[in-house]
């Protein structure tokens, strides 16, 4: 299981961010250890597909910062935010939505299943010495 990061205070992160939840995208509007420039997009992609950001040298998921930034409450170590379409770097607020783990595995897995992959080809197969060829039912 992850292990649960608590987000930094809610006036901590207004002074560094602001949230634009048209786009997504949190903004540096403070200073910061790293020295972005005033008004730059805050974040990176990581390996798992999700948008992070630095703040006080740790990296937070920028879907959990901005659910604070925007309704001002953090949902805590017992929920997860759910990026409604499945894409990670989309972090829109109309995209997000608070959830059980339970629920967003649940909506992760089916998904998945609408993704399946269409059936294989079927190759021939030699199954007798005759020289004949079969092929394979899929």
């Amino acid at each position: 299981m992850l292990k649960f990061k608590e987000l930094p205070p809610l006036e901590a992160l207004q002074k560094v961010f602001v949230y634009q939840p048209d786009t997504g995208y949190l903004i540096y509007i403070g200073p910061h250890i790293c020295r972005p420039k005033f008004g730059e997009v805050a974040g990176t992609v990581e390996k798992a597909g999700y948008v992070v950001v630095s703040f006080k040298s740790c990296k937070y998921k920028a879907h959990r910062i901005a659910w604070l930034l925007h309704t001002g409450k953090d949902p805590g170590a017992h929920f997860d935010i759910d990026h409604i379409d499945g894409c990670r770097t989309n972090n829109r607020f109309g995209n997000l939505r608070v959830v059980t783990r339970y629920e967003n595995n649940k909506a992760a897995r089916e998904r998945k299943a609408k993704r399946k992959r269409p059936p294989k080809e079927t190759l021939p197969v030699w199954t007798d010495h005759s020289g004949v060829f079969q092929t394979i039912p899929s």
